[in-house]
């Protein structure tokens, strides 16, 4: 295995960084992403939810990046959309997440309010964002 160079920076807090290639012996790898999370203090918005539709992160709020993450145990299923609207299990426009499941969002999230909601009591939402 050849040897590689690695150059580490430390930035302020909130420090955005775009357009960075990585080369190594073994090739490049080009990643963009508006906010670096390390540098950054996140915002834990995880919740607890029922059948009835909860705001977790309201309209206009700018974030950078969001994870979404099914942490329910008794294999409850998470629906939410980003738009105001309110979201249904099942239906068109609500992505859904199975028992452990993540969604991870390295972008700005559109403006509209995240609402989530689950498919029954006692569903357990873990939501971080910055």
């Amino acid at each position: 295995m050849a040897d590689s160079q690695v150059y580490v920076t430390t930035l302020g807090s909130g420090t955005a960084i775009d357009n960075v290639t990585v080369t190594t012996g073994a090739g490049s790898v080009y990643r963009q992403r508006t906010t670096e999370r390390d540098v950054i203090t996140e915002t834990d918005a995880s919740l607890t939810v029922s059948t009835a539709s909860v705001t977790a992160i309201s309209a206009g709020v700018a974030t950078n990046w969001v994870d979404i993450m099914n942490v329910s145990t008794n294999g409850n299923v998470v629906g939410f959309t980003f738009d105001n609207s309110t979201p249904v299990i099942g239906a068109a426009g609500t992505f859904t997440l199975l028992p452990y499941g993540t969604k991870t969002y390295d972008h700005r999230i559109p403006a509209g309010a995240l609402k989530v909601i689950g498919s029954a009591a006692s569903t357990v939402v873990t939501i971080k964002y910055a």
